[in-house]
């Protein structure tokens, strides 16, 4: 956007941008899922089920680094749409490369010490064998690459912060696409296996960092050179980032949670919650991306002060969310036993899919409403609120609702014993409550701004 030029978000509808932008978001996420959801499905065309359980395992334990991933990128989203909408083109260029290089620098130290100890994390899900020594494998592979990672969501972030969904999509579509046309080729043609698909993983995440950084650097000129004095920006970043990361944080250690007290029932219910994960992140990418989507209308409008447009973007998330969620839900019912069969599953993995397609996706109905919570949080300067509300549904309401519908990690049933599919339902009612609580104390927050003078730095 050139210098003095209006916000694209502060002018037009507010559905429109939030419509537009969610949607090129979540189709970018669905791609950049895309790669781990076909690394599984052709690693399970292999039919062994200890191979989709290890590398579900590895995921699992790198998704930790990738949520700091996203955290940073919503730093990113925050900062530069203030700078932006603020009309401030000098403070939005050195926002955009304080961004990069502390994403880059902070991922690079996080996967090494994970890469460190990626043994002893794995045989904490669940007891050594075949599948944890995959995982291992696995990781060793894909943990070098997560910093490149990291610039890839950075960059795709300060896209949708600056108004352009279109090249954003196209960011997060690059890896799929590298995924699509090369998984099957070194998976299953040239028998590579795990190896090969790691090494697939790793080069999608090269060709998206690349592409994202030709976009801001080259493209909208929206990076200023790498000197000392972007230092200066760190603290401003950091405000953001810490409880960013730490909100982002709350969902994999969630489903690390969960993914040891399935660990209990073996390698098929293990493979089981790691093809839910994975529809999770693909089915419901809509709800997911809207912590990140909106995040751009709302600072634009903050920073142009047109706090009256701040509850219109809230209101029309949730209905957009609620109404994602049910067409997503829909759409997973009518597919479970296919889902089930494309991955060869059965026993404790076939139900625990059953579970979540016939009833756990149905969670997100009421659970979209504390992902746009989350972005209002972060976007209007209480990022703070962000990192309570998703630590009260991870490590609060999803653990009571184990706890209550299907036991203790020692097999104590506390009211129902459910067994392997109970992870899903406690899952979901866990979410369930931390969306219609979330989403209240969101538009409470949202309606107060609406009479507060104060600026977007405040």
């Amino acid at each position: 956007m050139p210098p003095g030029r209006e916000g694209r978000f502060t002018t037009g509808s507010t559905m429109r941008h939030v419509v537009v932008m969610t949607t090129t978001a979540s189709v970018g996420f669905l791609f950049l899922f895309l790669v781990d959801f076909l690394t599984l499905f052709y690693i399970s065309l292999l039919r062994d089920v200890r191979l989709v359980a290890g590398v579900g395992l590895a995921s699992f334990v790198q998704h930790i680094v990738s949520a700091v991933a996203i955290g940073l990128a919503v730093a990113a989203t925050a900062l530069v749409s203030r700078a932006l909408g603020a009309r401030d083109h000098a403070l939005a260029r050195s926002r955009t490369t304080s961004c990069l290089a502390v994403s880059f620098l902070t991922l690079t130290v996080l996967a090494a010490l994970v890469f460190v100890f990626r043994e002893r994390a794995v045989g904490l899900l669940m007891e050594p064998g075949p599948a944890t020594e995959v995982a291992t494998r696995y990781l060793a592979w894909i943990l070098p690459s997560l910093p490149v990672l990291g610039l890839g969501i950075s960059t795709a972030a300060i896209l949708r912060a600056e108004g352009d969904a279109r090249r954003a999509l196209i960011v997060t579509m690059v890896a799929g696409g590298v995924a699509f046309v090369l998984d099957p080729v070194v998976i299953l043609g040239l028998g590579l296996g795990v190896d090969g698909a790691a090494s697939v993983l790793v080069f999608s995440r090269i060709v998206t960092a690349l592409v994202g950084l030709h976009f801001v650097v080259r493209t909208h000129e929206l990076a200023a050179p790498l000197r000392l004095g972007v230092f200066h920006d760190f603290r401003a970043i950091f405000a953001v980032a810490g409880p960013a990361v730490l909100a982002q944080l709350s969902t994999p250690s969630g489903f690390l949670l969960l993914a040891a007290w399935v660990g209990r029932f073996g390698d098929s219910a293990v493979a089981g919650w790691s093809v839910v994960t994975r529809m999770v992140v693909l089915g419901f990418s809509g709800i997911i991306a809207l912590a990140v989507a909106v995040g751009g209308i709302f600072g634009q409008n903050y920073g142009a002060r047109k706090l009256h447009r701040l509850e219109a973007t809230y209101r029309d998330s949730i209905v957009f969310a609620v109404l994602y969620a049910l067409a997503a839900w829909g759409a997973l019912w009518l597919a479970a036993d296919l889902i089930v069969w494309a991955f060869g599953l059965a026993g404790d993995g076939a139900g625990i899919v059953r579970a979540f397609c016939r009833l756990g996706a149905g969670g997100f109905v009421l659970a979209g409403a504390a992902y746009v919570a989350t972005a209002a949080f972060n976007n209007l300067g209480h990022p703070l609120w962000a990192t309570v509300l998703n630590w009260s549904r991870a490590g609060l309401a999803v653990p009571a609702m184990l706890f209550l519908l299907v036991g203790t990690l020692g097999g104590q049933a506390i009211l129902y014993s459910l067994e392997g599919p109970g992870v899903v339902y406690a899952y979901a009612a866990g979410s369930s409550v931390a969306g219609v609580v979330g989403g209240v104390l969101g538009w409470r927050f949202v309606k107060g701004l609406t009479g507060n003078p104060a600026g977007p730095d405040s």
